[in-house]
C-alpha cells in the first residue's frame, strides 16, 4: 500500500513538473513573437488562457517572411549564363516600332519584313562604298586574291538611296543571305554561284544575266551606272542600285517580301531600356589581318559605346553618301573553314555548314561563342559556351568570316 502511495505521488509531482515546463515554453515562444513582431503586450491573463494551436496560428499569422528579391529581366526574359548581363538603360518612351535587326528605332513595322543582302564591292579601288553606313548588319569574307567582299543586310531597304558598288556573287555568300531569309542582290558570279543559285530556287535580283528559270531580266530596272563614279572608276567599280529600284526588282520578279513562317533571326536585339554588358577580357581594339595589306580594324570608343571600322593600312572606312566613318556596336568574329578550289581563278570555297568557335565583341569586352548551321538554306544559330543564345546590343552588327589562320592571329587590345 505505501509503495502505491510513493507511485502515485511521483506521477502527480511528474505531470506538475511538464505543466510547468509546458507553460514556460509558450510564454517563452510568445515573447519571442512579441519581440519579432512589434505587437503591444499580450495579458499575462490571456497568455494562460491561450493553447498550443493558438500559440501556432499567432506565427504563422504574424512572423514576416523573408524572400529573394525579384530578379528582372528584358521581356521576354531571355536565358542567359555567366557570360553576360542584361543592364537597364535610360533611352526614352518606347517607339512604336523597332528595327528586328538593330533594335533601334523604325518608322513602320519591319517585324515580318524580309531584308536584302547586297554584294559590295571592297577592294581599295573603289573606295569609298556608297550606302555602306545603311547596313544593319555587315558581312565580310575573302574572295579571290586575298580580297575581301562584303554583304550588307538591311530590313527597311525600301528607304535606301544610292548603294554600290555592287558586285558578284560567291556560293558563301549566298549562305550569309539565307541567315536573314533575305532577298540577294548581285551583279553576275561565278558559275558554281549561278548553279547554287538556281539548284536552290534563290530569290535574287541579278545586274549581269537573265534569270535563267524565268527568263526575266531585271538587270535595267535595279542597277545602273553612276555618273559621278563613271568619271572617277574604272567601269566595273560603277554599278549602282537604290531601295526604290529594289522595290521595283522584287515585284517585277514577283517574289514575297515576308519572311518564311518560323524564321529564327541569328541576329537578337535586346530589347529597349536595356543593355549587354559581357563579363569576358578587354576588347578595345581588333586587328583582323585577313592578309598583310588587308587588315580590318576596330577602336572603342567608350563615350559612345561605338567601335570604328578602319582597313587598308588603318585607313578610316567612310561610306561615300555621307562621308560618315563605318561604325558598330557589335563585332562577331567566326572562325569557319576556308580552302582554295585550285581553278584558274583561285577561287574559295568556304564551309558554312557545321559548326565552330568565335568571338562576340560589344563594350569594350569580349566572350567566346559557339556557330551553328544546319544546312545552307538554314540560318546559323549563335550560343555563348554554356548553350545560350547571343544577344546583342542595340545598334549595328558586323559578322567578320575568318579561316583558320587569320582567326588564331587576330588581337583585341
Amino acid at each position: 500500500m505505501a509503495k502505491r502511495k510513493i507511485d502515485a505521488n511521483k506521477k502527480k509531482t511528474l505531470i506538475i513538473i511538464i505543466s510547468a515546463v509546458a507553460l514556460l515554453i509558450v510564454a517563452a515562444v510568445i515573447t519571442v513573437l512579441l519581440v519579432v513582431s512589434g505587437e503591444k503586450d499580450i495579458p499575462s491573463a490571456e497568455t494562460d488562457d491561450l493553447t498550443t494551436e493558438e500559440v501556432q496560428t499567432s506565427f504563422i499569422t504574424t512572423a514576416p517572411v523573408e524572400t529573394e528579391p525579384a530578379v528582372e529581366y528584358p521581356e521576354p526574359a531571355y536565358a542567359h549564363g555567366t557570360a553576360f548581363d542584361f543592364v537597364k538603360k535610360e533611352m526614352g518612351p518606347k517607339p512604336e516600332f523597332t528595327d528586328p535587326l538593330t533594335g533601334l528605332k523604325a518608322d513602320k513595322d519591319l517585324c515580318a519584313t524580309r531584308p536584302v543582302a547586297i554584294m559590295i564591292n571592297n577592294i581599295e579601288q573603289a573606295m569609298p562604298q556608297i550606302g555602306i553606313g545603311e547596313a544593319d548588319v555587315l558581312y565580310e569574307c575573302l574572295a579571290e586574291g586575298g580580297i575581301t567582299r562584303l554583304l550588307m543586310v538591311t530590313r527597311d531597304y525600301a528607304s535606301l538611296g544610292t548603294i554600290g558598288s555592287i558586285r558578284s556573287s560567291r556560293e558563301y555568300y549566298i549562305d550569309f543571305a539565307k541567315n536573314h531569309d533575305a532577298v540577294y542582290v548581285h551583279a553576275g558570279g561565278s558559275e558554281s554561284a549561278y548553279s547554287q543559285i538556281y539548284s536552290r530556287s534563290i530569290e535574287h535580283l541579278d545586274g549581269v544575266r537573265a534569270d535563267a528559270r524565268t527568263g526575266k531580266n531585271v538587270s535595267g530596272t535595279v542597277f545602273y551606272r553612276d555618273p559621278d563614279r563613271l568619271k572617277k572608276f574604272a567601269y566595273e567599280h560603277t554599278l549602282v542600285t537604290t531601295g526604290e529600284r529594289i522595290v521595283k526588282g522584287i515585284e517585277a520578279m514577283g517574289y514575297t517580301t515576308v519572311l518564311k513562317d518560323g524564321f529564327n533571326e541569328p541576329i537578337k536585339p535586346i530589347d529597349w531600356g536595356w543593355s549587354v554588358s559581357l563579363n569576358g577580357e578587354s576588347a578595345t581594339h581588333i586587328k583582323i589581318p585577313y592578309r598583310s595589306n588587308r587588315v580590318s580594324e576596330y577602336e572603342y570608343d567608350a563615350a559612345t559605346g561605338k567601335y570604328t571600322r578602319f582597313q587598308y593600312n588603318h585607313q578610316p572606312h567612310i561610306d561615300g553618301a555621307t562621308n560618315q566613318q563605318l561604325t558598330f556596336e557589335n563585332i562577331i568574329i567566326l572562325n569557319v573553314p576556308h580552302r582554295n578550289t585550285g581553278d584558274s581563278y583561285g577561287h574559295l570555297s568556304v564551309t558554312t555548314v557545321g559548326e565552330g568557335s568565335g568571338w562576340y565583341i560589344t563594350g569594350g569586352k569580349r566572350i567566346p561563342v559557339k556557330w551553328a548551321k544546319s544546312s545552307q538554306d538554314e540560318a546559323m544559330t549563335l550560343t555563348d559556351s554554356e548553350g545560350n543564345p547571343i544577344i546583342v546590343n542595340q545598334g549595328k552588327t558586323v559578322i567578320n568570316i575568318t579561316d583558320n589562320g587569320v582567326y588564331s592571329s587576330v588581337s583585341f587590345n
